[in-house]
């Protein structure tokens, strides 16, 4: 019997030191830049792609950990804090010595990898352009509802209002016409009156958002004198992903999102699915005698990205998505707008220097209006489709320059119940070569210059070059540069011919010829480990700028106007890392461009864009054991505007035979507080206000409202199943 129980014990003895030997310890020190410990930062431990622990530094920095795999190999480990730029190691378990892993401070300025200044992957840091990032931890900060709380929380300047069912949007001053809206590089079409259908995308879907600020035509062509912004959709990173996540915000806003994602050694995919309902509520004016009705939308959307490694050097992507939007703006009215886009790509490295991709990329949207009445009437009230086929080359040279240059066939066709009441089709079609040069000059220097030739198919050739340059010493940087820009008139511009409700008539113009706009630019950043500070300015000259001209009958017509006008852009920001996890931003813009008339001898300036935006952002990060919460305070002001508009008559109507009369729009403030509680990286739950002081307007019209009901709760939980 003892010669029974001592074997056992042996056995078990043996079985335990076994197990204990195969366990290999890993410490390390999480530190800054300046080598201080880094407390309460994230360490994920992973074991051939799943996670085997997470952890939690100490007040110095210092985290230890016993594997629980016989193995030396496979092991990485992610260090994050929300402070700080995300570092993923392998872990090298031969070592026995601690490791020690140095993070950079945040931001969003730095340190990020984009692709829309040049089509290529490039550093932040490495451009001489000022690029904006808001990136996935911005995003989580504002907890956005929609894709216009992406923008409205974090760039300056943006000032968004609605008319007739369409959100319209300005960037400082500029309207939505001026800039290149994008999803995942691509155009998109449907631009009603300008501006994108901001309902496309559910903001869980966006992984960030580039945008490049001033002009960006020597890529992306005509209409892209404001800048860029692209929309970059998520792509499938772990293994396996599967995460829901649904919110409600008052008084009617609700939505659902699935997201499922697979990522293996040759392929990958990422599909997601999103419906939402919002609207059907009154923006009340402040004494709330009267208000604008903001119309339901009930939304689904379904996207999937598709990446498969076809070899060593091919890759393959597929990409398509579409939104079906109901409108339910009368009982006796419904808009049914549908988008659908696709793309297929095919890239091919030849080495690590030379790479070639050929794509092709379609997106289509169309509005209907249903009559619930009646339900066998239909009317087609515009259909937009835009294909481009393009061939672009990215060669990287021996002295770290680049060069990116490229080939497209494009064409835009538009039915539309407001061009000769839908009957006829109208397109345009044009082709592009362009290139962009990047090199490092020495001795802290580096120019980019860029041109793109259009061979439009009504206006033969336009040339939109740019040339920029920068110079870098230590943290401080400086940056300057010319670009020509133009844009061509849009097919709405050229062949407008409606009769609104009777009261007027909108012409277009054959005649239209393309703005031209001539724009320099100035901007410098400086960062160091707590501080970050950035600003810039462009001035813009635009020649045959297009606006809409009203005759003594009150129709309009799409005109050049005459001569030259000036637009002056400003904006800075300064960010400060005060502790490890809490942080304070702040950010102004300004923009003037006067826009000077004559009538009746008179002079008037009739420019309505508000001069300044100020924004500040208070943001916070706290971590214990498998807890993690993050905070963010926004508030921003976005200025009056004053300007001269016509007089209206007894009977209502603007009568061109009276002077100019005043007009004082007021300034309104904005205020938002979002805060998340996330349990072991998988449950998630987030509670906020938006327009804290319950701002009203005094007058309300569809330039001049918040587009908010006034102050409005909101909560929202995900769970990552796995």
């Amino acid at each position: 019997m003892n010669k029974r129980i001592t074997s056992y014990a042996a056995c078990l003895y043996l079985l335990v030191g076994t197990c204990l030997c195969a366990q290999t310890p890993i410490k390390g020190r999480v530190v800054d830049q300046e080598r201080k410990g880094i407390p309460y930062a994230t360490v994920t431990i992973r074991y051939r792609g799943k996670v085997e622990q997470r952890m939690q530094t100490d007040e110095d920095g210092r985290y230890r950990y016993s594997t629980k795999q016989n193995a030396k190999k496979d092991y990485r480990a992610d260090f994050s804090h929300l402070a700080y730029e995300t570092r993923t190691l392998e872990l090298d378990l031969s070592r026995e010595e601690q490791q020690t892993v140095v993070l950079r401070p945040r931001s969003n300025e730095l340190d990020e990898y984009v692709v829309t200044a040049t089509r290529s992957r490039h550093r932040l840091e490495e451009l001489p352009l000022p690029v904006k990032v808001v990136d996935a931890v911005d995003i989580k900060r504002i907890a956005p509802q929609n894709t216009k709380d992406i923008m409205l929380y974090s760039l300056p300047g943006v000032e968004f209002s609605s008319h007739g069912g369409i959100t319209h949007v300005k960037i400082q001053g500029l309207s939505a016409d001026y800039y290149a809206f994008l999803i995942d590089g691509e155009e998109i079409a449907g631009m009603k009156s300008g501006s994108p259908d901001f309902l496309r995308l559910s903001p869980e879907n966006i992984e960030r958002v580039e945008i490049i600020r001033g002009a960006g035509s020597a890529l992306y062509g005509s209409g892209a004198i404001g800048g860029v912004v692209n929309i970059v959709t998520k792509q499938a990173k772990s293994p396996l992903s599967l995460s829901l996540c649904g919110g409600y915000s008052m008084p009617k806003v609700w939505d659902g999102f699935g997201d499922l994602s697979i990522n293996r050694k040759r392929w990958s995919n990422n599909t997601s699915f999103s419906i939402g309902k919002e609207g059907d509520y009154p923006i009340n004016r402040r004494d709330g005698k009267s208000y604008i009705w903001v119309p339901r939308n009930d939304v689904y959307r379904l996207s999937d990205r598709f990446k498969w490694k076809a070899g060593d050097h091919l890759t393959i992507k597929a990409d398509v998505g579409g939104m079906s939007r109901k409108q339910a703006r009368t009982e006796y009215q419904n808009d049914i707008y549908n988008s659908l886009n696709g793309r297929l790509t095919g890239a091919y490295d030849f080495d690590d220097q030379n790479s070639l991709a050929l794509s092709y990329n379609a997106d289509f949207s169309s509005r209907d209006r249903r009559y619930p009445k009646d339900p066998g009437k239909h009317d087609l009230i515009h259909s937009n489709f835009k294909h481009i086929l393009r061939a672009h080359y990215n060669r990287t040279f021996a002295d770290k320059s680049s060069l990116a240059t490229g080939l497209e066939g494009r064409q835009e066709l538009l039915i539309s119940d407001q061009i000769a009441g839908g009957a006829s089709q109208k397109s345009i079609l044009n082709g592009v070569l362009y290139g962009q040069y990047m090199r490092e000059l020495g001795g802290g220097f580096e120019m980019m210059a860029g041109l793109r030739a259009d061979v439009h198919g009504r206006y033969g050739l336009n040339l939109s070059p740019k040339l920029t340059f920068a110079y870098t010493w230590k943290d401080l940087s400086l940056r300057a540069g010319y670009a020509r820009a133009f844009k061509s008139p849009s097919l709405m511009e050229l062949y407008y011919d409606w009769s609104h409700q009777g009261m007027f008539h909108i012409y277009g113009n054959p005649d239209l010829k393309p703005e031209i706009a001539n724009q320099l630019m100035l901007g410098t950043h400086y960062r160091s480990s707590r501080l970050m500070l950035s600003g810039g300015v462009t001035y813009t000259v635009f020649k045959d700028q297009i606006a809409m001209q009203t005759d003594a009958k009150q129709d309009q017509r799409h005109v050049n106007i005459a001569g030259t006008s000036t637009m002056l852009n400003a904006d800075v920001t300064a960010e400060w890392f005060v502790i490890n996890g809490l942080s304070l931003k702040g950010m102004y813009s300004y923009s003037r461009a006067p826009k000077v008339v004559e009538h009746l001898g008179k002079k008037y300036d009739v420019n309505n864009v508000r001069p300044h935006n100020l924004m500040l952002q208070l943001n916070g990060f706290w971590h214990c054991r498998d807890w993690a919460f993050t905070g963010s305070l926004i508030g921003q002001y976005l200025s009056r505007v004053e300007y001269y508009s016509l007089d209206v008559n007894d009977e209502g109507e603007l009568d061109e035979t009276k002077p100019l009369v005043h007009e004082r729009v007021e300034g309104y403030p904005l205020v938002r507080l979002t805060t998340t509680a996330e349990y072991k990286g998988r449950y998630t739950l987030t509670l906020g206000a938006n327009n804290l002081l319950n701002f009203k307007p005094a007058n309300l019209t569809y330039q001049t409202g918040t587009l908010s009901p006034g102050a409005v709760f909101f909560t929202r939980i995900g769970i990552r199943l796995f």
